[in-house]
């Protein structure tokens, strides 16, 4: 699915939200077809996980820039739903019930994904130490004017 496709609403999001809600559409289409053993266990776990991937980064982008610490707890937050849907990615294939094509396009998607909540991450934990170190310190001698 490309950015054009979406939504008037959906496409002025950031490309982080846009690649996790790509990620829902590609894993369900794959997941449509697993083997009746499969589907109520790592199908279904592998769409839940993009499903919260996507709410969680959501969040995360409408959390006040106020409250960098909370914005990076829904980061870390979105990035164990992305291990976790690379994980099922893997065991789906070693059972035989994800293409090697199905895996390659999740992949690719997580890794976009994954680049992406990196580096977001990383910002965070800047904005976090800036204010950190903005704070007078306890320590600092107080001015005696």
């Amino acid at each position: 699915m490309s950015e054009s496709t979406f939504p008037q609403a959906y496409r002025d999001r950031p490309k982080v939200y846009l690649h996790a809600y790509n990620l829902i559409s590609t894993i369900y289409e794959h997941t449509r077809s697993f083997p009746k053993q499969l589907r109520p266990t790592v199908g279904r776990r592998m769409e839940e996980s993009s499903v919260d991937l996507a709410l969680t980064v959501l969040r995360s982008l409408m959390t006040s820039a106020q409250k960098p610490e909370a914005k990076e707890e829904l980061l870390e937050q979105a990035s164990h739903h992305l291990d976790v849907i690379r994980l099922c990615a893997q065991i789906s294939t070693d059972q035989r019930a994800l293409t090697p094509l199905g895996l390659k396009q999740i992949s690719e998607n997580t890794t976009e994904i994954g680049k992406e909540l990196g580096g977001l991450i990383k910002y965070q934990r800047n904005q976090s130490l800036r204010r950190t170190s903005r704070r007078p310190s306890d320590k600092e001698p107080k001015d005696p004017s």
